[in-house]
């Protein structure tokens, strides 16, 4: 399919318009910004973008780079960055990492470590935001992984937020967020855009390389979809769709915050939370999971439980009777008669049925 040619000399005007629409029901609106840049199409687009608004916001802005150390082509991208931090005359933070040698898990520990960096270099700033350019087309393979992978429901599936907390784990939170100003943006707009400035930036082969889930369907689902089935591209219509189910995400956390008080809930020793099951029980297994996530994040942090941790604790729930006890995330859930407690414990699983989710 031929790639779509975009007015790319609108895109300045309209981007600060965006941002000004975004704060305008701020009673503070945010001053202080570092942005995340990796020296890729999207993170030079965003760099660029947001010093144009610079003066017309009022904005401070700093450059935070993670050096992470997984390719040869990574001296040279923060060597260009600094340079490139000179020449808009901006604060920039670049942070190094040692990559572990056994290779476990890697993007996923180089990505907890970015976060992590990135919030360290904020915290510096004083940056109330860090903005990251994450585009519409990063929305539509997000909600194809979390459909085909994961198997999500509707907060998964809603995708990407503009707004979220820093992910940082359940040993530390923050006040700080991340902000993704250009999830309305397709990324040609943004390769286009670029070009006509003559702005150059590094490419990245691993966003190539089909042994990733996320380049597979980036260059084999996606364009099949768009040749064979919409013949027109699908990332405005999908971006769409994860706006609605945000929506409708939304709707359920004002459902259970209206509903929140019923369940009684109260402190227990030590350190745990106990309230009454009645109600729970009464409630759509949506509500029932929502509540989980809740008091589980309430006690321990962290990012939401997966599928197969609440639909465990629903099991529980609705077919155990008045006694029984789970393991979700070094918290023991245990039903006594009408009461649900939440308590956590450093201690090993007494048995398999008990293992952490």
């Amino acid at each position: 399919m031929p790639k779509k040619s975009y007015d790319t000399a609108t895109l300045p005007r309209h981007f600060c318009r965006h941002l000004k629409k975004l704060w305008e029901h701020e009673k503070q609106p945010p001053k202080r910004l570092l942005i995340a840049v990796s020296g890729g199409v999207d993170s030079i687009a965003l760099l660029h973008l947001m010093v144009n608004c610079q003066k017309k916001l009022g904005l401070k802005l700093a450059i935070g780079h993670f050096h992470h150390g997984l390719r040869a082509e990574s001296d040279a991208e923060a060597t260009a960055i600094e340079q490139l931090a000179e020449q808009l005359n901006l604060p920039c933070f670049i942070d190094h990492w040692q990559p572990p040698t056994d290779g476990y898990n890697l993007p996923a520990r180089a990505r907890h470590a970015r976060y992590h960096a990135l919030h360290n270099q904020a915290q510096q700033f004083a940056a109330q935001l860090i903005c990251t350019a994450h585009h519409q087309d990063d929305q539509v393979e997000t909600f194809f992984e979390r459909l085909l992978l994961r198997g999500s429901g509707v907060r998964g599936l809603g995708g990407i937020r503009s707004v979220a907390p820093i992910p940082l784990g359940p040993e530390k939170q923050s006040t700080i967020q991340l902000f993704r100003p250009l999830l309305d943006q397709p990324k040609q707009q943004l390769v286009q855009w670029l070009e006509a400035q003559q702005i150059p930036w590094f490419e990245d082969a691993s966003n190539l390389d089909q042994r990733y889930t996320r380049s597979k369907l980036r260059h084999t689902l996606i364009p099949y979809l768009e040749q064979e089935i919409t013949q027109q591209p699908i990332a405005k219509r999908m971006a769409e769709t994860a706006t609605r189910l945000q929506e409708a995400d939304e709707a359920l956390e004002w459902t259970l915050n209206e509903q929140w008080t019923k369940l009684q809930i109260e402190p227990i020793e030590p350190k745990g939370l106990q309230l009454n099951v009645e109600h729970l029980l009464l409630w759509p297994k949506e509500l029932q999971s929502r509540t989980l996530d809740r008091l589980i994040m309430q006690l321990c942090g962290g990012s939401p439980l997966s599928a197969r941790a609440k639909s465990g604790f629903s099991y529980h729930l609705n077919n155990l009777g008045k006694s029984w006890r789970i393991r979700i995330r070094g918290v023991e859930v245990i039903r006594d008669e009408n009461r649900l407690c939440f308590r956590p414990t450093n201690e090993p699983p007494r048995k398999r049925s008990e293992s952490n989710h």
